[in-house]
């Protein structure tokens, strides 16, 4: 295994030797060990008093899918349906709102909470954290933070 050090990652590459006249090297995986400075956030995730995390490698290619997927089987598992609440599409609003605060700039952010979205109460936290809390089955709060890591 070889490290490599890029500009923008940390990276690690499993690299195989073909025996051939030109002796050519194939790379065959690369993963990234750590990601660019201010291209992750953490989303906590609360119903009541309990809470989950949900790492997101890079935001500006989020997996929504896995997100929300963790999202609803966790309320899931606390006996909360998540009904009609727009889940799907208030994390790529709150991605929005962070990346724009990483840039420098929290207006983003705050103008997101001042449109607001749906049946969210939105609330920007100084640091470019964004929360949004609304009511789920089970007469329930449901708690979204989103952190950003820069």
């Amino acid at each position: 295994m070889q490290y490599s050090l890029k500009p923008d990652a940390l990276s690690i590459y499993n690299i195989t030797l073909s025996h051939k006249k030109n002796k050519s090297i194939k790379v065959s995986e690369r993963r990234s060990l750590i990601t660019p400075l201010g291209e992750s956030m953490e989303i906590s995730v609360g119903v009541g008093s309990d809470s989950i995390s949900i790492a997101v490698e890079n935001p500006f290619h989020i997996n929504l899918d896995s997100v929300v997927g963790q999202i609803v089987e966790f309320c899931s598992l606390k006996g909360a349906a998540l009904n009609s609440v727009d889940v799907r599409g208030l994390i790529p609003q709150m991605v929005r709102g962070i990346a724009g605060c990483e840039r420098g700039c929290p207006a983003d952010a705050k103008e997101l909470v001042h449109r607001g979205f749906k049946e969210f109460s939105l609330a920007y936290v100084e640091g470019g954290i964004l929360t949004a809390k609304a009511v789920i089955g089970g007469n329930k709060e449901l708690s979204i933070k989103m952190f950003p890591d820069f």
